[in-house]
């Protein structure tokens, strides 16, 4: 099925029969996807007011997220779009991922930060340290921006803009902790 949108689409996920929509002008639509039915229109949250977009969208089960650049994420519960919470933070959030129980959000200021399904609580933020080898020769380091996040079953991978990944899990005692960081010298 082919979908038309009044201004494009920046981000998207597909999950759990649900395709998930971020356009530029900050709209987030949910659609109906079940194979091979045809793509079913179910909503749309206007989730900002102009000159704002959608940065990054994720679903999990009956959860969707989404970064916007007015410096907010949002989550809702489908199918109804009820509102979980709203996020402010400092900078703005480039990346969201969702396990069931934590959101992920990684930010241009080189921060990552675990949110708790579904109350939005703060579990823990973290900021990440740039690599030497991956600043030009003599370049101020500044932050680091977080480019993606992904998160399974407590496991969570942060891709900074520093040519690294970095892995870390989340214990069920809330600790986190570093499974090592990568990146293409140190694999062999």
């Amino acid at each position: 099925a082919e979908l038309r949108f009044q201004d494009s689409v920046g981000t998207l996920a597909l999950g759990h029969g649900y395709l998930a929509t971020g356009c530029d002008d900050g709209e987030l639509s949910i659609w109906l996807a079940p194979a091979p039915a045809p793509v079913k229109h179910l909503l749309s949250l206007a989730q900002a007011g102009s000159g704002c977009w959608a940065c990054s969208v994720a679903l999990r089960g009956d959860v969707v997220a989404c970064a916007l650049s007015d410096r907010s994420v949002a989550a809702f519960v489908l199918p109804s779009g009820e509102r979980l919470f709203r996020l402010a933070f400092d900078d703005m959030v480039l990346s969201v991922a969702l396990d069931g129980r934590l959101l992920a959000c990684g930010s241009r200021d080189g921060s990552t930060t675990l949110w708790r399904l579904p109350t939005g609580n703060r579990l823990l933020g973290f900021d990440h340290e740039p690599v030497e080898n991956a600043v030009a020769g003599g370049a101020d380091v500044g932050p680091v921006p977080i480019y993606a996040v992904a998160l399974e079953d407590g496991l969570l991978a942060c891709a900074p803009n520093d040519l690294t990944v970095t892995a870390w899990k989340v214990g069920d005692d809330d600790i986190l902790r570093c499974l090592g960081k990568m990146s293409l010298d140190t694999m062999e």
